[in-house]
């Protein structure tokens, strides 16, 4: 796997430190007593956007003003379709991109405004949204709902007065994952790929409780720490039952793990949580229920006992400490 490759070129850091809770599997937020089971039930939100589900051209064009307007409630909080119309109408974008395909991913809200999550679940749609209406990336806010622990919508960008803005790094080291690429294909291209995920978003106006996250230093990581995912994954059935460890989705879960391995320059780590579709965009915390990282990608799943899962350290000047890091690597051996 590309992941146990890249083990081989991150620092192990100090002393390792253990959580007494663990379980295996997923487990719904209500029935832990982990450190972050309480900022994780105020905090982490479902998000409900749109893929181009692996089909670049899966999608169409369509002409804003050419539609008919669409204002019953049920179509706004429900309809994939519509909520991408009513978002570009929202904006004033008049060509715009109607993705197939549905997906529900994971975010997180820090003092209420600051909202966090992995760029591979918006970056397709606001980077097609940006060509077609000839503006920049920065510019558009990408189509979807975001529905809280008691399963409340608290955002719709179709008929929201403050639309979120998107901050998406448009390096171009990262021409290949922001513009036609979607996926990487070899190691050096799958470590920038990992280190772009980190996309925050910034509201104007309160859409969430207004915590302010606990974030502790990353430099003292070790491997063998204990960590926790928290989020929204979709259906699982790698244990049995949901007692056993599966979630039947659409409620908030946790999955329990250690740390693997830690890289502070690369701004990642590796973990064997479980982490699987739906989860893209949770929390990470340590065994205090600091906020350590966002998890973005894990493999394949054929044995749950063998698992693997990326994240992204959680430091607010991650992207400048990556780019620093990253100065010396020519561009030209960063492209496919």
């Amino acid at each position: 796997m590309k992941q146990t490759i890249l083990v081989l070129l991150f620092a192990i850091l100090s002393t390792p430190v253990f959580a007494q809770d663990t379980w295996v599997g997923y487990k719904p937020i209500e029935e832990i007593s982990a450190p972050h089971k309480e900022t994780a039930m105020q905090v982490v939100v479902k998000m409900s956007t749109v893929t181009l589900a692996e089909e670049p051209n899966s999608f169409e064009v369509v002409d804003t003003y050419a539609q008919k307007q669409v204002t019953k409630k049920s179509k706004l909080e429900s309809d994939y379709r519509v909520l991408q119309i009513e978002t570009c109408r929202n904006q004033g974008l008049e060509r715009c991109p109607v993705f197939s395909y549905s997906y529900n991913g994971t975010a997180f809200i820090n003092k209420g405004r600051e909202i966090f999550t992995c760029r591979h679940m918006l970056h397709d749609w606001v980077r097609i949204a940006a060509k077609e209406n000839e503006t920049t990336q920065v510019r558009i806010s990408p189509p979807m709902w975001l529905t809280d622990n008691d399963k409340k919508i608290i955002y719709n960008s179709a008929t929201s007065k403050n639309l979120i803005s998107i901050t998406i790094n448009e390096d171009p080291r990262l021409d290949f994952v922001l513009r036609e690429k979607t996926a990487p294909r070899e190691n050096k291209e799958d470590l920038l790929y990992y280190q772009s995920e980190f996309a925050s978003m910034n509201s104007p106006v309160d859409i969430g409780n207004p915590i302010q996250l606990s974030i502790p230093g990353t430099s003292s990581l070790a491997k063998g720490e204990q960590v926790y995912f928290s989020g929204f994954p979709a259906k699982t059935s790698y244990f049995g039952g949901p007692k056993k460890g599966d979630t039947p989705g659409k409620i908030m879960v946790s999955s329990t793990g250690k740390l693997i391995a830690v890289s502070t320059s690369l701004q990642l780590f590796l973990s064997d949580n479980l982490g699987t579709g739906g989860m893209s965009g949770g929390m990470v915390t340590d065994a205090q229920g600091g906020v350590i990282g966002i998890f973005c990608r894990s493999d394949d799943i054929t044995d749950p006992n063998v698992l693997m899962s990326t994240s992204l350290l959680f430091d607010p000047l991650a992207q400048l400490k990556l780019w620093e890091h990253l100065a010396a690597i020519p561009l030209d051996k960063l492209t496919l």
